[in-house]
């Protein structure tokens, strides 16, 4: 990240080398300033004004903008492996998971990739995500399915758009599945 500073010279250093600390380089023509109140904003980009008398406010402000930022990335992707090449999947993209033998797959509409982690360490960190385990072996992603038909012995079953995949939710999953979807 990259900020401009104005502010009072002897404060300009001391929060040039915490910012550098935090690996945020300042420069003169930066996007993003900092700004004391006693100084005028740039005239153009995103201005952040603060008090000099409250760095400590100011230095929480922008290491949780930092810790947001992260959280966002690392909650909104998987990294899937197929073949000898990793690659980074949106979980926007995925259809489901399947765990198969000891292996857990990601299914999106292009490939299918081996994920590291366990079904149940993804069911739990997903469900707010959109992702509801249907059976012991698959956890899907609700916007992906395009249709949901009865099936026999209180099962459901689930269309996929986009995909040429069917998947049951088992009578053990049936009611939360249900309930995930105020069905």
């Amino acid at each position: 990240m990259k900020l401009s500073l104005r502010c009072p010279q002897n404060i300009q250093k001391v929060l040039s080398e915490i910012l550098a600390a935090r690996g945020i380089a300042v420069i003169d023509d930066a996007a993003f300033s900092l700004v004391d109140r006693a100084f005028s904003p740039p005239a153009n980009g995103i201005a952040v004004l603060f008090d000099g008398a409250k760095l400590d406010e100011l230095l929480q402000f922008l290491d949780g903008l930092k810790q947001d930022a992260a959280s966002r990335s690392e909650s909104e992707t998987v990294v899937g492996k197929r073949k000898d090449a990793y690659e980074i999947i949106r979980l926007d993209d995925v259809f489901f998971f399947q765990a198969e033998d000891n292996d857990t797959y990601c299914q999106t509409k292009r490939q299918r990739y081996e994920i590291k982690k366990k079904l149940y360490e993804l069911e739990s960190s997903l469900y707010d995500k959109g992702f509801i385990r249907v059976s012991k072996s698959y956890l899907i992603n609700i916007l992906t399915v395009s249709e949901i038909v009865p099936w026999f012995g209180g099962r459901l079953l689930l269309k996929f758009k986009d995909l040429n995949t069917q998947i049951e939710v088992s009578r053990k999953h049936v009611q939360s599945f249900k309930s995930f979807i105020d069905m």
